[in-house]
């Protein structure tokens, strides 16, 4: 059992490594690196935390893209191709297939935070580095999550992207939406469809997770953080997964394979 899970885990990483995932890598740490000369040129004061601001914000969006990107392309690859029929043929049972390609996918997530954090590490002190990629890569196994079970409903590279990115940034500004629909001014009276938007809002708060609280740029720029905001994150982390990961079991069971 182990090892057919292992076998697929092996199989996702060198299906990354033959579609050229690390060269695009290797690119957005290139063009990081160019951002942070620009910036040296063009900044008067406060230079050094321009470039870690700016820096971190663009590794982790092009990390998200990159990451989210392969899997949904490699799994709409082999449901196109039929190779799942083919892996299902085998005694292989679901869950090993789905556990399999999941850890895969976590293990390439571990492998580009690991360098987007070394290359922060030339600008950060190493603490809030450790700490930002730690939150990165809890926040990268949420959204491959969403991006499975995304992938698995919507078996098309752009129904399935766009439904993650919909879900990413409604998840990262979700705080503010919630403060916006529930702060009232004064001498404002809210109507019955107000009170139903906030309601709604309130519940999707409730729904989503607050993807805000990770990988924050302050962690690199005052080195200030506490261990227990990131066990949170990691409870945080663990709950979701485990509601994401059951709702992609339960779809991919569902399916006439």
């Amino acid at each position: 059992m182990l090892k057919t899970i292992l076998s697929f885990s092996h199989y996702t990483l060198l299906e990354a490594w033959h579609t050229r995932t690390p060269a695009l890598l290797f690119a957005v740490l290139g063009l990081a690196y160019f951002l942070t000369v620009f910036l040296s040129h063009i900044t008067l004061t406060e230079t050094q935390a321009m470039q870690v601001a700016l820096s971190a914000a663009f590794l982790r969006l092009t990390g998200i893209y990159l990451l989210c990107l392969f899997v949904i392309s490699s799994m709409v690859r082999e449901q196109q191709q039929t190779t799942v029929l083919l892996w299902f043929s085998l005694p292989v049972a679901r869950w090993q297939y789905l556990l399999g390609r999941w850890l895969g996918y976590a293990g390439l997530a571990a492998i580009m935070v690991i360098f987007l954090a070394v290359f922060l590490l030339a600008f950060a002190p190493i603490k809030g580095v450790l700490f930002w990629a730690l939150s990165l890569w809890f926040e990268l196994l949420i959204l491959l999550s969403i991006s499975l079970l995304c992938v698995l409903t919507l078996p098309h590279t752009v129904l399935a992207f766009s439904a993650v990115a919909a879900f990413y940034l409604l998840a990262r500004s979700i705080h503010t939406i919630e403060l916006m629909a529930t702060g009232i001014l004064p001498n404002i009276t809210q109507t019955v469809v107000d009170q139903w938007i906030a309601g709604f809002i309130q519940v999707l708060a409730l729904l989503l997770p607050d993807l805000a609280r990770f990988t924050k740029t302050d962690w690199l720029l005052d080195n200030t953080f506490a261990f227990d905001e990131l066990s949170l994150l990691f409870l945080q982390t663990l709950i979701y997964l485990a509601v994401i990961l059951s709702a992609a079991l339960f779809d991919l069971y569902r399916k006439n394979w």
